[in-house]
């Protein structure tokens, strides 16, 4: 801004201020009062603002909200197309204002992922907010990102998240609220990054009373930049200060200056009881600290020094909010946008953003929606200022707001636009494409033009003409526009001619197909004939149905010709077909007569086995192998033989592998022959492969040696020993009892197959007996004697 110009604004207000600064006559009455106090209010920040500049000029980028990619509104974020044609209008009309700067909510706990409990979910905002900012930079201009907490504004998910906040301790909410602001750093990369902003609001919002008191709000700050220094975050300025209303405002801006913060925010809501000078006071606070200073959100909310006697409701007021919507304030909010500018430059900030940038593109009649609740009005603005993105147009608030933030007013016109494409066409339809041209602050939007009459408006690249006639030629021509109301000239022309009408359409399907037969081929495979279709143009095909019964038909297939070959049936099953015959234009005859057919039964065998390998593994093991037999229709699996000699081979076992470990009844060194033979689903066998023969190992491993034998003397001709059964590679075959009247020349008396032995074999009375015991096999492996234990005889 220039000095002059600084001059000549602070001079205007001063001639506010001696005129009286009269009402609109549009007001309504009950407002009057509350206009005329705020047109002072704004007259008392001015003349505050005229006693500090000194005229010159500072390079303050002036920002906007980017209200559409608000965090609050969470999920909707994720719809369809909604980056497509919800932000980027947003962001190319704020690019046309000639902002220098977006601004950006990623609120708490929107890029927090524990909040969502799975890695997609928080994935999908990432990426979002990175489109966002990669869009942003294209465009060429900044990023400011604030990240706090969400207000549960109507049409939002802020609801959902304050839940979210009532679960969490002071601790753990601090924690998350740091490691979403690492997030946005780390992924996001926004130019500058606002933390703390409104510790009152934030304490409100999230339920948190440790976040509206200085010494808590301090906490909370010192955690989010130890959390950034810990996560080596060095490139993204960082800032924190509070709102201008909040009491103890120094306090919490003193306390901000006494941390490594790299600027001082403040946000500035209320005109009354000299809040806006304390935006000057921050200001000058910073810069004696060496720090910048900026406001990363401001608007003139209607609000009276009455009600700001309960600021904490006043302040965060759906019904506020609302208020500010209606057309007759905007002379008002010209008036204080000027203001800001003015502090700006008097304040030396290093950016402001204006939040309400709804109201650039469209504001509402209070005679329509004055007496409609808060919620519908907000949603009614919110729908107005998409509707008039669309087609490019600005409220007068939003052309002033232009005309504050340029250096000098803008009267060049966009670039012309390249001629336009034609896309898709018909008869009644022609789809008009061009690409977006250029201009020294941003093009609004685009007029369309048909044989030299406008068509469209609209701030997309396409339009899709639903109002053209059959066999007619069209000449499309684009202009593009800005904000100032500069028109590009009209770019060079596409022409196009509609499709003509056909022939009235043909209804007359073909005759219904007769005489339908059908003949089993084969065990796979069906013929099904009939007497061809006659049609009033032509038969361009035949549906042909099948099915399991008559009542189960669905079509299976379609043919040129009158006959069908299935290929795709079982053996000796029966199929049921009928035929519909269709032509060009798709009319379709009645269905033939059902016809039913039996296929012929499988009695093809699969091939024989072949290289059968036979390999004893062990004395009891025989691990067969052979190569895959086919079969015509599908291999079922595989009859295993086997026998003692060649000749008297039986049926072992079946497997649908091609192997297969014999461990059933074999016995150590014996010889053993093997065949396979292949069958399939319908029972049919394949020869027996050629024999296959093995040779289990020999048994050369004895039992376990017996242990703990017990003997008890059960009378003076009887003595009973028992003892823990062997174990044995194969089986125990027997055990062996040995018996003396001293332990060193035992003799054997006895054998058993089991663990126990009872000796009554010439025992004489009082005489001591010494015992052991010996395992042993099948194969004569005899285990050692195990210990010997002894009994006196009664």
């Amino acid at each position: 801004m220039s000095s002059s110009r600084f001059v000549i604004v602070a001079l205007f207000f001063c001639r506010l201020i001696a005129s009286g600064q009269t009402v609109p006559s549009n007001v309504p009455s009950q407002y009057q009062s509350l206009y005329s106090e705020l047109q002072g209010d704004i007259s008392t920040f001015s003349q505050a603002i005229s006693a500090q500049g000194n005229g010159s000029t500072y390079p303050t980028m002036f920002a906007s909200q980017a209200l559409t990619a608000n965090s609050d509104l969470g999920s909707a974020l994720l719809n369809p197309n909604y980056f497509q044609y919800d932000v980027m209008p947003e962001l190319q009309e704020l690019k046309a204002l000639g902002v220098s700067a977006v601004s950006v909510h990623i609120n708490f706990p929107i890029l927090y992922e524990p909040y969502y409990g799975n890695q997609q979910t928080f994935q999908s905002y990432v990426s979002f907010y990175q489109q966002l900012a990669q869009q942003i930079h294209s465009m060429g201009m900044k990023m400011t990102a604030e990240t706090t907490v969400a207000s549960a504004e109507p049409g939002t998910n802020g609801a959902t998240f304050q839940t979210y906040y009532l679960g969490l301790t002071w601790n753990e909410y601090i924690a998350g609220r740091a490691q979403n602001a690492v997030n946005v750093a780390q992924l996001i990369q926004p130019d500058y990054m606002s933390v703390i902003t409104e510790p009152d609001s934030e304490s409100q919002n999230s339920s948190q009373p440790n976040a509206g008191t200085p010494s808590g709000s301090l906490q909370e700050l010192q955690t989010i930049l130890a959390a950034l220094q810990a996560a080596n975050v060095t490139n993204v300025p960082v800032g924190a200060g509070a709102g201008t209303w909040i009491n103890s405002f120094t306090t919490y801006i003193q306390n901000a200056i006494s941390t490594s913060v790299s600027y001082i925010d403040t946000h500035m809501y209320s005109v009354s009881n000299s809040f806006p000078e304390n935006a000057l006071t921050a200001a000058s606070m910073a810069h004696a600290a060496g720090l910048p200073i900026a406001m990363s959100e401001t608007w003139c909310k209607k609000i009276s020094a009455a009600q700001l006697a309960s600021v904490q409701t006043a302040l965060n007021s759906p019904t506020i909010d609302a208020l500010d919507t209606m057309s007759f304030w905007e002379p008002l909010d010209q008036q204080y946008l000027q203001s800001v500018v003015n502090m700006a430059q008097a304040g030396q900030f290093l950016f402001v953003s204006p939040f309400w940038t709804t109201l650039y593109y469209a504001s509402l009649s209070y005679a329509t929606y004055g007496s409609q609740s808060p919620t519908a009005v907000l949603e009614a603005s919110y729908s107005a200022s998409i509707n008039a993105r669309s087609i490019g147009a600005f409220s007068t608030l939003g052309t002033a707001w232009e005309t504050m933030i340029l250096p000098s007013p803008d009267t060049t016109a966009p670039q012309v636009p390249s001629a336009p494409s034609i896309g898709q066409f018909s008869q009644t339809v022609v789809q008009v494409l061009w690409n977006a041209t250029t201009d020294n602050v941003g093009v609004a939007g685009y007029n369309l033009f048909r044989n030299g009459t406008l068509l469209n408006t609209s701030s997309q690249v396409n339009f899709t003409d639903n109002s053209a006639s059959p066999s007619t030629t069209y000449s499309y021509q684009v202009q593009a526009f800005d904000a100032a109301g500069n028109l590009s000239p009209l770019s060079a022309p596409a022409s196009v001619t509609t499709l003509t009408p056909i022939a009235p359409p043909d209804k007359t399907p073909p005759s219904t197909p007769a005489n339908v037969q059908g003949t089993a081929v084969t065990d796979q495979e069906i013929q099904v004939t009939w007497s061809p279709s006659i049609d009033n143009v032509s038969v361009t095909g035949y549906h042909v149905y099948r099915g399991s019964s008559p009542s189960s038909l669905a079509i299976f297939a379609s043919v040129t010709t009158n006959s069908f070959t299935d290929n795709s049936v079982a053996p000796k099953t029966t199929y049921y077909y009928a035929v519909v015959a269709f032509d060009p234009s798709y009319n379709y005859s009645g269905q033939s007569a059902t016809m039913g057919v039996t296929s012929l039964p499988d009695t093809t065998p699969p091939t024989v086995p072949a290289n059968l390998v036979a390999t004893a593994t062990g004395c009891q093991q025989v691990n067969l192998s052979w190569a895959a037999s086919t079969d015509n229709i599908h291999l079922s699996g595989y009859a295993i033989y086997w026998g003692k000699t060649p000749t008297s081979m039986i049926t072992l076992a079946r497997t649908t592998s091609t192997s297969y470990v014999d461990t059933i009844s074999l016995a150590a060194g014996t010889t053993y022959y093997y065949a396979v033979a292949a069958y399939d689903e319908a029972m049919n066998y394949s020869a027996q492969s050629a024999v296959a023969t093995a040779v289990t190992l020999p048994d050369t491993q004895p039992p376990t040696v017996p242990q703990n034998l017990v003997i008890t003397a059960q009378s003076g001709t009887q003595i009973n020993l028992a003892w823990p059964a062997s174990t044995d590679n194969v089986a125990v075959y027997s055990y062996h009892i040995y018996r003396g009247i001293n332990a060193q020349s035992l003799s054997l008396i006895g054998s058993s197959s089991s663990p126990s032995y009872s000796d009554s074999r010439s025992l004489k009375a009082n005489q001591t007996y010494y015992y052991a015991v010996s395992a042993s096999d099948a194969s004569g492996n005899s285990s050692a004697q195990s210990a010997v234990f002894s009994v006196i005889n009664p």
